[in-house]
């Protein structure tokens, strides 16, 4: 049986396919704290959850509108943090591009309040 930061995760996972691959913005809308704060590995950090919902359009117009099919993974929580692993299947053309990362998140009164991300480029 998952426990509360697991079964949390586990709920996040489902909102980043659905905001991903449909266009569903619901489930994300009801995990993260509005004024959640997103920091990657390369420097970038917006603020807000409208910012993440804009960061979600414009990463994938900038692929083209491509289909973006998601793999993710529960590594691990504790307390208020957990851990996930994830792989996009980006649709580009002549051939599809792979990326993977890795995603650390906090949560506050069942909100998510911070991310930490790294993702990299693994293959096209």
């Amino acid at each position: 049986m998952p426990d509360g930061i697991e079964s949390f995760a586990r709920d996040y996972i489902v909102a980043q396919i659905a905001a991903w691959e449909l266009g569903d913005f619901s489930g994300l809308e009801a995990l993260e704290h509005p004024d959640v704060v997103f920091s990657n590995i390369n420097g970038t950090v917006f603020d807000g959850r409208d910012a993440h919902f804009a960061a979600i359009e414009c990463i994938k117009a900038g692929f083209g509108n491509v289909p973006i099919k998601q793999q993710w993974r529960y590594l691990m929580g504790s307390g208020a943090m957990f851990t996930l692993a994830y792989e996009w299947t980006i649709a580009t053309s002549p051939q599809p591009m792979v990326m993977a990362g890795l995603l650390v998140g906090r949560v506050e009164d069942g909100r998510l309040v911070e991310e930490w991300g790294a993702i990299y480029t693994v293959g096209s």
